[in-house]
């Protein structure tokens, strides 16, 4: 082991201990929350779906989503925007890629790829079932759009990447997909306040249900299930934005050597 690996690993430790040591004597100042947060948060529970008043509740069964997508949208639109800049920046540093098809792969055996066969379509149905039902049950756009994205993966793993090039799953529809559902979730978020402006009504940024002093309101039933109105357009919407996200990074973190080598040929050639 070299002396800069022990060193570091001494200075972690000593900092681990440090810390603890303060924490445990009370020489660091801990601010506890306000009692207050708990009624918060039992607003949240209570309010979550409560159909005997409108004005207080996002129609959403999964408190959890509501939460995400309602309550405090304006921070997971930020999240989903942190998202989509590391895939731009991605973009950036393998600009020029193309992806070629007809070099040799094999994948692995046959006794990996038929079950796979089984599998793959069950991964898909789980992940658009989370997305789609996420404001009733656990789930949501994100955990389905992670969820899907483990069928390219495994699809790459298995097959080979070949495989999602004849599936049509090339980076530049990929990154086409992801903007378009990243730009209908920010529609989504100020529909209500532009058409308030156009009707001269009242509404908000991120509105969902009908507020105080708004009485216009995404649609909250489909015939009679709570339809939870932005949540669930979130939810699909943030789906389409992960799943195209992670896709496309796998994609070109899988590229071959030659697909890359033409890739610095380009960029070379531009610069």
């Amino acid at each position: 082991m070299k002396k800069k690996d022990i060193v570091i690993a001494v200075s972690l430790a000593i900092m681990v201990i440090a810390i603890s040591s303060a924490l445990y004597a009370g020489g660091i100042i801990i601010i506890t929350p306000p009692y207050k947060v708990r009624d918060l948060a039992k607003n949240f529970l209570r309010y979550s779906y409560n159909p005997w008043n409108g004005k207080l509740t996002s129609y959403a069964l999964n408190v959890v989503s509501a939460i995400i997508w309602d309550y405090r949208g304006l921070d997971t639109v930020l999240e989903t925007a942190v998202l989509y800049s590391a895939v731009i920046g991605i973009t950036v540093l393998f600009r020029g890629i193309v992806e070629i098809r007809g070099l040799k792969h094999r994948g692995l055996s046959l006794l990996v790829k038929m079950p796979s066969r089984i599998v793959i379509p069950l991964i898909i149905a789980v992940g658009i079932s989370l997305a789609v039902h996420g404001h009733l049950t656990p789930g949501g756009g994100f955990q389905a759009g992670a969820v899907a994205t483990v069928t390219p993966a495994l699809i790459i793993t298995i097959f080979s990447i070949e495989a999602l090039y004849v599936l049509k799953l090339r980076i530049q529809k990929l990154f086409l997909m992801r903007t378009i559902a990243f730009i209908g979730i920010l529609m989504i978020s100020i529909s209500l306040f532009l058409y308030s402006l156009m009707s001269l009504t009242n509404a908000y940024v991120l509105q969902n249900m009908i507020r105080e002093h708004s009485n216009i309101s995404m649609p909250h039933w489909f015939i009679d299930v709570p339809l939870a109105g932005s949540v669930f357009l979130y939810n699909i919407l943030e789906f389409f934005t992960v799943f195209a996200g992670l896709t496309y990074v796998f994609i070109v973190y899988s590229m071959r050597r030659k697909e890359v080598e033409n890739m610095w040929e380009e960029v070379e050639t531009y610069e």
